[in-house]
Formats: C-alpha cells, sequence, structure tokens
C-alpha cells in the first residue's frame, strides 16, 4: 500500500486529491501456446501475438496479429525444403481461463482469416445476452467480414452468425476494434425500423455494433456507425445510425493534440452508452445526451500524437471503486523498452488523469516487464478484474480493484516453510506455497477444524456465486478448493 498512499500524499500536499485505482496483480498467465513454433497449420493458432481479448467471466478469447517472417511448412517435393504458408489469424477460446487446473482450448469457428503482416484482430467485445462481436483489419476497405459475430452463450463451441458485408466501398474494414452500444439509456437501439404508426415504431430493440472506419469519406469517418446486428452491413441506408444521419460525432479535430481519424479502437458503456474512441494516440471522451449526440467530446491526457501506431486500445472500466474511468495505452512508437506504468494509464469522462496504482498481493509496487506498447483489455465488472494481454510478451496480467484476503500468495499460503506445530511462524503466509502449506491445511482439514480448512461452500464450482465462501463445514470442496490453488502455485 506504500505506493497508493505515496500517490496521495503527493496530490493532498499540491491542494488536490487526485482519483486513483489500486489494481491488484493476482494472476499472471502465459498464452504464448497459441503461437507455438509460428506454425498457422495447427487448429489453435491464433498468429505470431495476441493483439486484443475479450472475458465473459469464465473464457478468454484471444485475437491474433502477423508480426515477423510468413509462418513455413516442409516441401513434401523436397524433404528439407520449406515454403511460406498463407498468412493467418484466428480467434482462440480459452475455457475456465482463471482455473489453470481445469483450463481448455477451443478454435473460434470462422474465425481463422488471411491477412497480411503487420495486420491481425484489432478488437473484442463481448456483451450478455448479445454476443461476441471481432474486427480484424484486411488492410483496405472491401473485403467482406471484417466485423464478425458470433452466439457465445448457447453452447461451449461459438456460433457464427454473422459477417459485415457492404458499404459505399463494399466492406467495412475493420481497422478498430468495435463494441456493443445498448443506448444513452442502456435499454438499446431501434434498430428494426418499423414505420410510422406501425407496432415497435420507436421502441428500442436492443444493443447493437458499433464500429469506427477511416477509410470512409466525411462525414462518416467522424464518429461510428451504428450497424444493424441481423446484417452488419456498412451500406448507406443500410447503418442505423453514422454521422450526419442521426448519429454521434466523437471526432474532435480543435482540441486535438494530433488530429486524426486513422481510428484504432472503440468501447462504449453498457449502460449510459458513453463513448471512447481511439485515434492518433489521442484519447476520445463522448458523454452521451442521447442516442444521437454528446453533451460533451474531450480529451485524455497523453504524451503525444501518432497516427500511424497500431495497437492503441481503451477500455471503459464501469462500476469500478473509483467510479467510470477508461483505461488506455499511451502508445507513440514501437520500441521495445516501454515501462507498463508508463504506457498504462487512466481518465475520467472529464479528461481528468485518474491514478493507477499497480500492487502485488502484499500491496507493495507489482513488478512488470516492459513491452513495446501494445496492450488490448477487457473489464469484468461482476469480479471487478481487469485483464491486460500483454503483445509481446504474449501473456495477460489479471488485476482485481480488491485486495488479496489471503496472505499474499493465494489462499494455499496458509504457513512458513519448513515450520511446525509451536514454531513461532506456524501458521503465518510466507508469500510461498510449499509442501509445508498443504502439509498444515490437511491436518487442519483431518481434523474438521473450519478455523482454516473451511475455505469454499460445498458442492460449488468456479464461478459459482459461493465458490470460495466458507459455509461453516468442512467438506471434500475444501480439500478440492484448497488443493487446486495449490497446484496452481503463486501468480
Amino acid at each position: 500500500m506504500k505506493t497508493a498512499s505515496a500517490t496521495l500524499a503527493l496530490a493532498l500536499a499540491a491542494g488536490v486529491a487526485q482519483a486513483q485505482l489500486d489494481l491488484y496483480l493476482v494472476q499472471t498467465e502465459d498464452i504464448s501456446v497459441l503461437s507455438a513454433n509460428n506454425d498457422n497449420a495447427t487448429e489453435f493458432w491464433m498468429g505470431t501475438n495476441p493483439s486484443a481479448i475479450a472475458f465473459d467471466g469464465n473464457s478468454l478469447f484471444v485475437g491474433g496479429f502477423l508480426n515477423g517472417p510468413a509462418p513455413q511448412t516442409e516441401d513434401p517435393d523436397n524433404p528439407g525444403s520449406f515454403i511460406p504458408l498463407p498468412w493467418t489469424v484466428s480467434i482462440v477460446k480459452i475455457e475456465n481461463f482463471l482455473d489453470t487446473p481445469n483450463r481448455a482450448f477451443r478454435p473460434v469457428p470462422d474465425s481463422r482469416v488471411t491477412a497480411s503482416g503487420g495486420r491481425g484482430f484489432t478488437g473484442m467485445d463481448f456483451l450478455p445476452g448479445a454476443g461476441l462481436i471481432a474486427a480484424w483489419d484486411a488492410s483496405s476497405f472491401g473485403p467482406d467480414n471484417q466485423i464478425l459475430l458470433w452466439d457465445i452463450e448457447t453452447q461451449l463451441n461459438p456460433i457464427f452468425e454473422q459477417g459485415g458485408t457492404g458499404s459505399p466501398f463494399d466492406g467495412p474494414r475493420g481497422s478498430a476494434g468495435p463494441a456493443w452500444d445498448a443506448g444513452f439509456d442502456g435499454n438499446g437501439i431501434d434498430f428494426q425500423r418499423e414505420d410510422e404508426g406501425d407496432p415497435g415504431f420507436g421502441t428500442p430493440d436492443g444493443p447493437l455494433p458499433a464500429m469506427l472506419i477511416w477509410d470512409a469519406g466525411e462525414p462518416a469517418k467522424r464518429g461510428p456507425l451504428g450497424l444493424n446486428p441481423a446484417t452488419l452491413s456498412g451500406a448507406v441506408g443500410a447503418t442505423i445510425y453514422e454521422v450526419g444521419t442521426d448519429g454521434p460525432n466523437l471526432f474532435d479535430p480543435v482540441s486535438a493534440t494530433n488530429p486524426s481519424t486513422l481510428w484504432r479502437d472503440l468501447d462504449i458503456h453498457p449502460t449510459n452508452g458513453n463513448m471512447v474512441g481511439r485515434a492518433g494516440n489521442e484519447v476520445y471522451l463522448g458523454t452521451r445526451a442521447d442516442n444521437d449526440t454528446f453533451s460533451s467530446v474531450v480529451l485524455g491526457p497523453i504524451s503525444a500524437g501518432a497516427p500511424f501506431v497500431s495497437g492503441q486500445h481503451a477500455e471503459i472500466l464501469h462500476g469500478s471503486p473509483a467510479g467510470d474511468l477508461v483505461v488506455y495505452n499511451d502508445r507513440t512508437g514501437f520500441s521495445s523498452d516501454q515501462v507498463f506504468t508508463d504506457v498504462i494509464k487512466a481518465a475520467d469522462f472529464t479528461g481528468n488523469a485518474v491514478a493507477l496504482n499497480f500492487l502485488d498481493s502484499d500491496g507493495n509496487t507489482a513488478s512488470l516487464p516492459d513491452g513495446n506498447g501494445y496492450y488490448s483489455f477487457s473489464w469484468w465488472e461482476d469480479d471487478q478484474l481487469l485483464l491486460v494481454c500483454d503483445f509481446i510478451a504474449r501473456q495477460v496480467y489479471v488485476f482485481s480493484t480488491e485486495a488479496p484476503t489471503s496472505g499474499g500468495c493465494s489462499v494455499a499460503d496458509v504457513t512458513t516453510d519448513g515450520t511446525n506445530p509451536g514454531d513461532p511462524n506456524y501458521g503465518i503466509p510466507d508469500n510461498l506455497i510449499t509442501v509445508s502449506d498443504l502439509t498444515f491445511f490437511v491436518e487442519f482439514w483431518i481434523a474438521t477444524d473450519a478455523s482454516v480448512a473451511d475455505v469454499t461452500t460445498d458442492g460449488t464450482n468456479p464461478g459459482d456465486p459461493a465458490y470460495g465462501t466458507p459455509d461453516g463445514a468442512v467438506t471434500v470442496s475444501d480439500l478440492t478448493f484448497f488443493v487446486e490453488f495449490w497446484i496452481a502455485g503463486c501468480p
């Protein structure tokens, strides 16, 4: 907690208490297996690097990018020689993502696409009851299906529903991550377009996919296109809204350091419709007045403009302890020595900076590797989790807004290594997961001593509301719960 306290003290000394948010690193997960051997012939190949993620509370969806030499395969007519394969990227679903021992992988149907080097999936968004939408960049407008939609709730295997087609330039380009828009009041948008006087006219039909494009003419490129989820068409007359046709204008060329409509990402608040867009490294923050307009558009603080740098992302942390705020990466270049805490920033919707304190489970400053500034985000409000995907390290950092409640390591850290009953540190966590912890717990479990061995509710599983909540009884569920965390070790 020293970092958080110091930040607050400095702010108070300056006469202004800057808003801040503590984020505790609770897990670090390596997903490099999805880029293994640079072999896009395997069904779980996502690309050379992860470029976009979405989390649904259980499964993580990872979209890939092509960065580096083309994948190769051995020439069957000339053993020992290799020929390049078509470049492809795809989305892979990692089920039970936070429960490492029970993790499973599944390729997402119809997500594998052929892309060129330096391109891949630009963003994804999941909204319960609506589906998973994703965009990938085919380098130009024209190719269809650069925005895609799946039903991921009906069954374990995602169901492909629709790909985007049709615009003044054929298919809309997927150069910026898409987002679900449930309107300024969270009740949805009328996209069925009934005639006046018909049943349903003016009545919201539900959320719709929105996307930003930068290779269309004015005024469309100044704000998002609202698409009909049944068609995902960007054609003139087929969009539900766009700037100039009942659409909000997110672009602010007057205030921007580097006014650009080379859009890279979009996120939309699920209950009030506020939007954040990324272009030229700028952070455009739009507060919704109604479905068609913003009451204000302001900019978040950045170090410099950078219109030709990809991987500039943003995520709205709705319902965080610090209120609704936006987390984003301040990415101005491609060097691999960019400091994590210098790159990842936050702002509120008035454009004021929000301090982020990245902490380990003991409340000390977390140790995170340098990277190339390319990070993608996914926020899960129900569990107060922010997932940050590191493009270059191929890792996902899982942060919680809630401080760990059992020692610094995990619930499996229950005693000091090498101690025995009667020793001063027996029963004192030491930030290590060792055999001593397992022995300590099992002894209390055999004795049915609920003071230590009651760690979860009997019969619950990961994802259940009462999972991890003591119920006053010592059962096999408690032992299973503890052993899973013990096997997983320290994050």
